[in-house]
Formats: C-alpha cells, structure tokens, sequence
C-alpha cells in the first residue's frame, strides 16, 4: 500500500465517523391507525420505559413494550380513543418541550415522580394527557406481568394440563 491509497483511506474513513453520530439507526414500527414520528416514537418509548423499568435481559420478552403497546393501541382500539391518544402524546411531548427536557431517560427519579405527579394532577384541566399515561401504565404493566419468567417464577403458572395428580377425589 503506497502512501496515497492510505491516506486516501484514511480520509474516507474519518468522513464516515464524523457522520456517523448523525444516522437514525432505530426503525419506527409503522402501523395503520398509530402514525408516529421518529421523535414522538423516541418521546414514546421513553415514556414506557421510565413508567416501570425492567432489566430485559432478566425478564426476557418476545417484543419491545413500545412495540407491544402499540400493537394494542393499533389492533383493539377505536380511531377516536387512538386519536386522544396521540393527542396526549403532543401534549406531553409540549410538557417536555416547555420544561426543557430533552431526554427522560438520565432523569433522576425525583425528577421523574415530579413529572409523573403532574400528570396525575392535570386529570381536569388536560383529559387526554391523563388518558395517555393511564393507558401507557396499564400496558406496560400487562406487558410486565405477561412474561414468562414472571409467570413461572413470580406466579407460579403451569401450563394448561397442570400436573398429574392420580390420587385426587373428584
């Protein structure tokens, strides 16, 4: 290799680091009804993570909660009860905007309780955004308890045929 090709290389490979940080690498599910945006998407998923943190490599999951919840919304709801929806998500992606946060993921939990509690607060003055974190919760927390880790060990599920109990009276 001669002295031109290496620089050459190098110069190639330095272009493509500096653009590097700038490449959205994370898809955004698309669906029929729930029409989201690459940062309301980000918003979103935030949001369902910092509502119940869960280690996934200890509670393994067939799919992301952001995605679950979302294929509910998508498949079992009405379009004006997804469109409250998405309005509370405006609203909240606003709260954030108007407090200037940016990112709830290095929020302390104090910060996060605080947020939360405003939330519950505005249950008169702001409908959709209430509805939006009380649907948000009760999904994430199915999604949790829906585990198979959690179901076998924490509830002690056994599958349908049960085990075999031969001296049972009936």
């Amino acid at each position: 290799m001669n002295r031109r090709q290496a620089i050459q290389q190098l110069s190639i490979m330095g272009v493509g680091l500096a653009l590097y940080p700038a490449c959205n690498l994370e898809d955004v599910p698309t669906y029929a009804r729930v029409l989201l945006e690459r940062k309301q998407y980000g918003i979103f998923k935030q949001f369902t993570e910092a509502i119940l943190p869960v280690d996934h490599t200890l509670y393994p999951t067939p799919e992301p909660r952001s995605t679950f919840i979302l294929t509910i919304l998508n498949d079992c709801t009405s379009t004006q009860e997804i469109g409250q929806y998405l309005e509370g998500l405006k609203e909240f992606e606003t709260y954030l905007s108007e407090n200037k946060l940016k990112s709830l993921d290095k929020l302390s939990n104090e910060k996060l309780d605080e947020i939360f509690s405003h939330i519950e607060d505005s249950k008169e003055s702001n409908e959709n955004l209430s509805r939006f974190a009380r649907i948000t919760k009760s999904l994430a927390v199915q999604h949790f308890t829906g585990s198979e880790k959690f179901m076998t060990e924490e509830m002690e599920y056994e599958f349908v045929p049960g085990r075999y109990i031969g001296c049972a009276k009936i």
